[in-house]
């Protein structure tokens, strides 16, 4: 699937390659054009859609192209279903959907399919799934932070600092970052989160961008002193990996508030400046 928008509030366009297995003895030729109402797997909207050209349906297996907008509405159990399919996505992992006929050109066919649900997968992004995080650069001096544990108790010690990230937008459209609250995890143990509810301005990924966000994040870092100093100790001579869980808010075209639940493990965390 390929999505397209600018950053404004305009419904979301895609474009849907449809893999069709016909296993009835028959064909159905012509079918015309045909449009499609594509709903998740619990009944909430998803897309509609029309096919690019009249169509047909041989037996056994053929592909179709389906262009249209993203069509889902405004309340909670919408927005849900959405960023669960975008979890998915993420996560390359499929979606069911329930794409239903909503309309088709001939007739005789319209009587006989209108209304059909043919259930179908929206397959996750390819490689096993996105990695959205390429790269972190804390914003700290180790030096500095170890001297300064070493007056602290053994236990219930944080440092707060900061951290540019290097991001990935996987999709092809542009994505506004409202919100990220992340927990950090390092050898198996919590030890540092990001928590940011609101970014003031938010944050614009065009499409399919990868580089630097021009922002400084806060970065708790929390965990028992020895964890820290061995952490700052690695990090002073180079890179360290970390198991990243976050939560990102998003609005892309006239699709606001989304939470999307996000881990990646390798998460490459460095010193910069």
């Amino acid at each position: 699937a390929g999505v397209d928008c600018s950053a404004d509030s305009r419904p979301l366009s895609v474009q849907l390659e449809v893999a069709i297995h016909n296993p009835s003895s028959f064909a159905f030729l012509p079918l015309g054009s045909v449009e499609m109402l594509i709903q998740s797997a619990d009944l909430q909207p998803f897309a509609r859609c029309t096919t690019v050209a009249p169509i047909g349906l041989p037996h056994g297996n053929s592909t179709i192209m389906l262009t249209g907008t993203i069509n889902v509405g405004q309340s909670d159990a919408n927005r849900r279903a959405f960023s669960g399919a975008l979890e998915k996505l993420l996560a390359g992992k499929p979606t069911p959907l329930e794409p239903s006929f909503a309309r088709v050109s001939t007739a005789l066919y319209d009587s006989a399919l209108g209304g059909l649900t043919v259930p179908a997968d929206l397959p996750g992004l390819p490689g096993g799934g996105a990695r959205i995080f390429n790269r972190v650069s804390l914003l700290l001096d180790p030096a500095a932070n170890l001297f300064e544990l070493a007056g602290r108790p053994i236990w219930g010690n944080s440092l707060h600092d900061a951290a540019r990230l290097d991001v990935t937008n996987p999709f092809n459209v542009t994505l506004a970052v409202l919100g990220l609250s992340a927990s950090v995890e390092y050898e198996g143990e919590a030890i540092a989160s990001v928590v940011v509810p609101q970014l003031l301005p938010p944050v614009l990924l065009p499409p399919l961008w990868s580089g630097v966000v021009d922002r400084r994040f806060p970065v708790e870092l929390d965990a028992p002193i020895a964890k820290l100093q061995a952490l700052l100790g690695r990090l002073a001579f180079g890179s360290v990996a970390v198991s990243l869980r976050a939560n990102i808010t998003l609005r892309t075209g006239n699709l606001t508030n989304l939470t999307v639940a996000y881990r990646q493990e390798n998460v490459s965390v460095a010193l910069g400046r």
